[in-house]
């Protein structure tokens, strides 16, 4: 009788999906506020997460029409607030449900997202799902970013298509990715989140999932990188109290301590404090050490009101690795103009050697303060401002090195290697409001958005340099300034403060023309001025001598540039001051509730706010982008797939550099990106996870600058044509063996090409690309878990990302115990 039953639901519901969208739902809702039915209102999602919204009217009825048949969750929210959760089916044309709130119990209901399957953007501009949305957009998780046993920001990005290191002014103390070929920018709850260049290393202790935005995205941040944008959602406090524990040893004496405790002070206010301690010798002896912690307070003065008080402080130590393993580049030229000693190959030496400065190490200090007031004025109107307030120090010295096997014997003799200790300090200040409106409009649904930012950084850097010895075997390499005395040894570059200042106003509309169809338009006015200003020495690395000190450890510089009041000369301070207009324009087409396609154009702009270039003010680069993509959500979302086909270019970039001492602008050739993304997400069944990310792209120059012409055609610098990650998991969901599970992952990138440096004209080397397999056994429980990863478990040999004539290797195998406790 109950497959009977069955039988004839499903020929229902078969039927009427053939008849299409004719269903109906309708009833009233009862509650203890009778008389404020606008302060509720009625959700219900769809397998693919597709939402609908209404209000109740002043009898406390609703009604939902136009749906298709099959399985939804009813929400009923109260000032945004989820107050009651009902799954339902609907395979009736027309369903009656009324709902009695009356009996409810005060405390809120939390509802998030499937632990795997994250379907919506957290960013307070952007927050909906990203089926409506005509960019490709992907979330990590925090579920994912524990499973995979991640522990820093690069590491997980490895989990997004199109995503790698860059090989250009990559240090290894701070993050520097690309996404699809180009520079990607960092914000963390949407707000400015340090430079491109020589920011700082971000660990996942608070953060409660990554949202990656692929492609131009000034429209929405202002500055912004043309590969895309990457946003951090922190952890924030919740209502249910819970203290978690998680300490973890691992491979190169590594150990890592952290403590996440968050609950109600009283029916107002809610805390959250994280701590996170590690340490680690480090792979090749790149040994790092992190304190830091994060308290948040959330206040909620009124049902419509909500305030945010967030506390970081951020202690990170480094060794960065900024000579790698160098090609045999050699610049001599004999007598015939031929180069016979430069062979475009990677040294073979063993993958831990290591030519790094004993000197070398670099800390970094950050204080950040935000704030962020929600407030809804009325059932469709809300405003939303964001500060932040922050500063952040860094003190470090790292290798600066042209690698050159210029012996005229041909000896393998390391030549150009430099040290440079550089002290920058940053104070950053945010501010972002905006307006949002949800309704109708002209017989159109509407979701508008008014806003305005304001990013101010002031800025105060210098640096000295010191140019060692030659290694005489860079086979055997014995580092020659190892104990040395380098009072003597420094040259002054640069003392110099720089400030810049951005503001914006932007308009937003996601215009919904029917079920079927939705436009979105984003246009935006910034204003940026940038001024550098300060003491210079324009001789860069020529202030050197050809003379060793008397133990033959480092050459002397040139005299009086060893005296910080001699060396430098004050100079016209650089100013570039702009007006430019960014925006997005695109369409979402839902031919089906489990599929979405979409076509969209952005153009943006990315102003280059760094202390690594002798001179920062120059005018922003311009970026824009073509995208074509389509979404699919089957299976009752076990299925979740993105697919995009894209061409990003680059261009307008502008590089002031020395030559023979004076400033000069440069063009760096356009870039242009035509490739195809693919990333997915599975469920197939209970327990059994898998996720894949796939890239294909044809990263060119197209348009070099006249003194680079032979660029034309090549390969874009660190730029992949092909990355893949697969990993996939299993837990045991009954029996004596309930709780146990295991994972499998695999990594792969395609060769990546560098331009070298001082060598034989027109020369490219090639970093080999890899296939790298990682794996896990874990063990949950309902209070704690353990957790067992192995990362390059076959301790292959293999090149992360490329730096001037070097390449840096990635980590050799390493294995992580994870032990974690909910109190």
């Amino acid at each position: 009788m109950v497959y009977r039953q069955v039988l004839i639901t499903g020929l229902i519901v078969l039927i009427n999906q053939l008849q299409g969208q004719d269903f109906l739902l309708a009833g009233r809702v009862l509650h203890p506020n009778a008389e404020k039915p606008s302060l509720f209102s009625i959700q219900l999602v769809d397998n693919a997460k597709s939402v609908k919204s209404v209000n109740l009217n002043q009898d406390s009825s609703y009604r939902f029409q136009s749906l298709y048949p099959g399985n939804y969750e009813l929400y009923v929210t109260k000032i945004d607030k989820v107050i009651f959760k009902k799954s339902i089916q609907i395979y009736l044309p027309i369903t009656n449900l009324d709902i009695d709130l009356n009996s409810l119990p005060s405390a809120k209901i939390e509802i998030t997202d499937s632990l795997y399957m994250a379907t919506d953007i957290s960013l307070g501009k952007l927050k909906s799902p990203i089926k409506q949305l005509p960019q490709t957009i992907i979330v990590i998780p925090s579920s994912v970013i524990e499973e995979t046993g991640l522990r820093r920001l690069d590491q997980a990005l490895v989990n997004v298509s199109g995503v790698v290191p860059s090989s250009s002014s990559n240090y290894g103390f701070f993050d520097h990715q690309l996404i699809r070929g180009l520079n990607a920018t960092f914000t963390r709850e949407g707000l400015n989140d340090g430079p491109t260049f020589m920011g700082y290393a971000r660990s996942l202790a608070d953060v409660e999932q990554i949202e990656v935005f692929k492609g131009p995205g000034s429209a929405l941040f202002g500055s912004a990188g043309g590969g895309g944008t990457i946003n951090l959602t922190m952890k924030k406090p919740k209502r249910d109290s819970v203290t978690i524990g998680d300490f973890s040893l691992g491979g190169f004496n590594s150990f890592r301590g952290i403590v996440d405790s968050t609950g109600p002070i009283n029916e107002r206010w809610s805390y959250r404090v994280i701590g996170n301690i590690g340490k680690s010798d480090g792979f090749r002896k790149l040994s790092s050490s992190t304190n830091e912690w994060t308290g948040s307070l959330l206040w909620l003065p009124t049902e419509f009101q909500s305030i945010l008080l967030t506390i970081e402080n951020r202690h990170l130590e480094l060794t960065p690795d900024a000579a790698g393993i160098p090609f045999h580049m050699s610049s001599y030229r004999n007598s015939s103009g031929n180069y016979p000693f430069h062979d475009p190959t990677i040294i073979d030496v063993n993958k831990n050697t290591s030519y790094v400065s004993p000197m070398a190490s670099s800390v970094t200090d950050i204080f950040r303060i935000s704030l962020s007031y929600s407030h809804h004025l009325g059932t469709h109107l809300r405003w939303e401002t964001n500060l932040a307030y922050g500063t952040r120090s860094l003190d470090l010295y790292r290798n600066w090195s042209i690698p050159d096997f210029r012996d005229s014997a041909g000896a393998p003799i390391l030549s150009n290697r430099y040290l440079r200790n550089q002290h920058d300090r940053f104070t950053d200040k945010s501010l972002q409001t905006f307006v949002t409106w949800q309704g109708d409009l002209g017989g159109y649904g509407h979701r508008i958005q008014l806003g305005a930012d304001v990013f101010k950084s002031d800025i105060s850097t210098n640096r000295r340099q010191a140019k060692f010895a030659p290694v005489l075997d860079a086979y055997n390499p014995i580092l020659p300034e190892t104990g040395a005395d380098l009072t003597n040894a420094w040259a002054w570059i640069f003392n110099r403060s720089i400030s810049a200042r951005q503001s914006g106003l932007y308009v937003t509309d996601q215009w919904t023309i029917n079920d079927f169809l939705k436009i979105r338009t984003s246009l935006r006015q910034d204003h940026y001025r940038m001024i550098d200003e300060g003491l210079y020495n324009n001789l860069g690395k020529n202030s050197f001598t050809e003379l060793l000190n008397s133990r033959g450890q480092f050459y002397t510089p040139i005299f009086g540039l060893n005296n910080l009041n001699t060396a430098l000369t004050k100079e016209n301070p650089l100013t570039t001051k702009t007006n430019f207009n960014n925006g997005q324009i695109g369409i979402v087409f839902d031919p089906a509730h489990n599929t979405s396609f979409f076509i969209g154009t952005s153009w943006g702009r990315l102003a280059n706010l760094t202390t690594e270039d002798l001179r920062t003010a120059t005018l922003p680069e311009s970026n824009r982008q073509l995208e074509l993509g389509n979404r699919l959500q089957w299976f009752e979302n076990k299925l979740n797939l993105a697919l995009s086909i894209f061409r990003t270019i680059r261009f307008n970039v502008d590089n002031l550099t020395l030559v023979s001492g004076n400033l000069i602008v440069t063009q760096t050739p356009e870039q242009r990106i035509d490739g195809l993304d693919l990333d997915f997400r599975a469920r197939p069944l209970s327990g059994w996870f898998i996720l894949g990310a796939w890239s294909w792209m044809k990263p060119i120059y197209t348009e070099p600058s006249t003194s680079e012409l032979w660029l034309k055609g090549q390969q874009l610098a660190g730029a992949p044509k092909r990355t893949g990650r697969l990993w996939s998991s299993y837990e045991i969901q009954e029996g004596d063996w309930r709780g146990w599970g295991i994972g499998l992952g695999f990594r792969h990138r395609d060769n990546i090409k560098i331009i070298f440096r001082d060598g034989p004209p027109n020369s490219i080397g090639i970093i080999p690309g890899y296939n790298v397999l990682d794996a896990g056994i874990f063990y949950r429980a309902q209070s704690w878990d353990i957790q067992l990863n192995l990362k390059n478990f076959s301790d292959q040999t293999y090149w992360s990302y490329g730096i001037i004539n070097a390449a840096v290797p990635g980590e050799g195998r390493n294995m992580t115990l994870d032990f974690r406790y909910r109190f």
